[in-house]
């Protein structure tokens, strides 16, 4: 039986070989893949028309390393609409919504924010769906910037 909507979401963590990402794309074939850390415009739009997917890319531009989200559709009539370049995005399907999201990792006063001020974007007759990478971890341990017991991402 076919899926009535397929979804995916990957942190792609920088990685110039996307992690294997077109292999699950061929794969799968996911109608919708939210990806956050993507190492390069250029490849992932590559990677996208070689796939059958349109693109929708948030950039925010850095020294040497751009912050990059991107989606992944292969649904008609997809929008997007950039709330914070490089960390969230507002994709549009028909009646529903998706906030691409990827949470400031630096401190928790920044995610904290970060979080408050995606709340106008949440008060909608139907909420959006929030998918990414948010940042935020339980313990220390579960992380692997774990370094002699500390780590800055965890409360």
């Amino acid at each position: 039986m076919a899926s009535i909507l397929t979804v995916l979401s990957f942190n792609l963590n920088k990685r110039a070989d996307h992690a294997g990402l077109f292999s699950i794309l061929r794969e799968t074939k996911p109608h919708l893949v939210f990806l956050q850390e993507v190492h390069s415009f250029n490849a992932i739009s590559s990677l996208a028309r070689s796939s059958g997917y349109g693109l929708h890319v948030s950039t925010l531009p850095q020294h040497g390393k751009d912050r990059i989200l991107a989606v992944l559709s292969r649904l008609p009539g997809t929008t997007s609409q950039e709330l914070k370049p490089g960390f969230a995005q507002l994709i549009s399907v028909g009646g529903l919504h998706f906030l691409n999201i990827h949470a400031p990792a630096t401190n928790t006063f920044d995610r904290n924010f970060f979080f408050l001020s995606l709340r106008p974007h949440l008060n909608t007759p139907i909420s959006p769906i929030l998918i990414g990478d948010f940042n935020c971890c339980l313990e220390a341990k579960d992380t692997s910037h774990n370094s002699l017991g500390s780590n800055r991402f965890c409360p």
